[in-house]
């Protein structure tokens, strides 16, 4: 009886002691803030105990963002939470003595899930993945910033309409310094209405844009600062490589834009091209690079292209790019089935490299059975060789061009193209430039240059009009309307109708003292000074307005005659 009692009284001691050390109490307090808010009152701060037993209390905060509040002691899980901000959560907190908290600040809920409709200009973050719905339509106004949180992407299964303009681009980036997002993706049959021109792709590490079986247009736009590291180099949506931009597949025109400084471990640095037929004009590609080529070899620095790709480039700029193979272009079939088809035209290849005790092919390399044009373009100073192609006459000069410098069969100079600085991003041709009117008109699918100067011209005033090599036209001065303004010569919109025009041509500007036209050569062919025009003589093609009157100079949209 008495080893019985014993017992229980060592049992109610036990109770005792523990319920004592539970109901000790503690004093707990500190602020929490709620993003871009000028007050903070009513974040919920929830404490929930963990050990030694489960307990749970609460408190709000003042409208300074303070709490205070007296708990049992114990080990906790606190949780900060309010309606239209991300929940904080903080784990295994010994709670034991009085104890000031760290201050915490609730961030603001961004966009997330499905999007259609416009989205109106203005800088949004984005916490959760986002995406345009099939058969749905998303616009995107000039001026908008799209800031994406760590891990974040962004996939297109409708139809993205994000067209700025040359003052007021469309920016998407990260959140935070340091953090990085997933890019673009247009999947596989979203919209071939998609269209992206002047915006701004940086920092994702999972690819600046990924196009697969798709065919949205990108133009005037930057592709910079990206990550991708890969090996693979096949046919399904997540081989390959591409840290600027990926395109498989795809009959994508890439017009106007610069990618740049885009790294990884990877295949084609800066442009990954499979399959389809896409189109690369008037564009800059420079200082992509592997910065591990050495060690893990990849082929295609700038621009890579493999499978049945038909690719064409034009009037492009490919410098400072770097891989082990190919630092310019590589160009590579497979097994012998797939042949590849790629023109480069009217292009200057210029200083990159392909490091490494097994590489080959600085500007230009082949690989495998393929189909390969260099026409009228000027390759110069790549490290690891000019190039390293099937055919040997490539590089080789057994001629002269129209400006009597030597050239390859194929039109091609190996000279310093005489870039104005090309070590600060300026690509523009210098006058004693050897790439001016040196190139070849019949490959000019562009009627304005990277500077949205006419795309043909006499730079070296022969009075022959033949398009240079390279993305500028040197001496260019013909504007096309509501690109570019020329500050001596304020350019306004005219509307000149009906467009496509048949015989009678509209323009709709008042006190009219002369009418140009010219033709895409930059050659004037008509006059008048009339609002109405007989145009019924002129041969189907494109047309360039100039209209003046008392004290301003305009510039029409392209006109179609037919």
């Amino acid at each position: 009886m008495k080893t019985q009692k014993s017992r229980f009284i060592i049992l109610v001691s036990l109770i005792l002691m523990f319920t004592s050390v539970e109901s000790q109490t503690v004093n707990v307090n500190g602020h929490a803030f709620l993003e871009s808010q000028e007050y903070h009152n009513g974040i919920k701060v929830k404490f929930e105990r963990i050990a030694p037993t489960f307990y749970a209390d609460s408190t709000l905060t003042d409208s300074s963002g303070y709490y205070n509040t007296d708990i049992e002691q114990g080990i906790y899980s606190i949780t900060y939470s309010k309606d239209g901000f991300l929940t904080i959560q903080t784990p295994d907190c010994p709670l034991y003595h009085d104890t000031i908290l760290p201050n915490q600040t609730l961030q603001t809920l961004g966009l997330n899930g499905p999007l259609s409709g416009e989205l109106l200009s203005g800088v949004y973050k984005v916490d959760g993945n986002i995406y345009v719905p099939e058969n749905e339509t998303l616009i995107i106004d000039p001026g908008t910033e799209l800031e994406f949180k760590q891990d974040r992407m962004f996939q297109v299964f409708g139809t993205l309409i994000a067209e700025g303009t040359n003052n007021d681009s469309i920016k998407f980036t990260h959140y935070n310094n340091g953090e990085y997002w997933k890019g673009i993706d247009f999947k596989e049959n979203s919209s071939d209405r998609s269209i992206m021109d002047y915006c701004i792709v940086e920092y994702s590490n999972d690819r600046g844009i990924s196009v697969y079986k798709c065919s949205p247009n990108i133009s005037n736009s930057l592709i910079q600062n990206n990550i991708y590291n890969s090996s693979v180099s096949g046919q399904d949506e997540d081989d390959g490589g591409g840290a600027g931009i990926c395109l498989k597949f795809s009959n994508t025109l890439l017009k106007n834009c610069i990618i740049k400084n885009n790294t990884g471990v990877t295949i084609g640095v800066g442009v990954f091209c499979n399959d389809g037929n896409p189109h690369i004009s008037n564009s800059l590609i420079y200082n992509n690079v592997n910065q591990q080529a050495e060690n893990n070899i990849r082929p295609g620095g700038g621009i890579y292209c493999s499978y049945d790709v038909n690719l064409t480039i034009e009037n492009c700029v490919i410098a400072y790019n770097s891989n082990s193979i190919g630092g310019g272009i590589c160009v590579s079939g497979f097994d012998n089935i797939f042949i590849p088809t790629v023109m480069v035209t009217n292009c200057i290849i210029f200083e990159n490299s392909a490091p490494g005790d097994y590489s080959f092919g600085g500007g230009i390399a082949t690989m495998h059975q393929t189909s390969l044009s260099v026409l009228n373009s000027l390759i110069w100073n790549n490290e690891g060789g000019n190039f390293s192609c099937d055919d040997p006459w490539l590089g080789v000069n057994v001629t002269t061009n129209n400006n009597s410098d030597s050239c390859d069969a194929y039109q091609n100079l190996i000279l310093d193209p005489l870039f104005i600085n090309p070590s600060s991003e300026d690509f523009t041709l210098n006058p004693e430039s050897p790439c001016i009117d040196a190139g070849n008109n019949s490959y000019v699918t562009s009627m304005i240059d990277f500077a949205h100067n006419c795309r043909i011209w006499d730079g070296n005033d022969d009075s022959d009009t033949i398009v240079d090599m390279g993305c500028y036209e040197y001496g260019s001065e013909l504007y096309p309307v509501g690109i570019s303004e020329n500050s001596k010569n304020p350019l306004t919109r005219v509307f000149a109708f009906p467009n496509p025009v048949y015989n009678k041509l509209n323009i709709n500007i008042r006190n009219i003292s002369k009418v140009e036209i010219y033709d895409i050569s930059g050659r004037k062919i008509l006059k008048s000074n009339k609002e109405a025009i007989d145009v019924s003589r002129l041969r189907h093609g494109l047309y360039i307005i100039k209209v003046q009157d008392n004290n301003k100079v305009y510039y029409s949209e392209m006109i179609l005659k037919y």
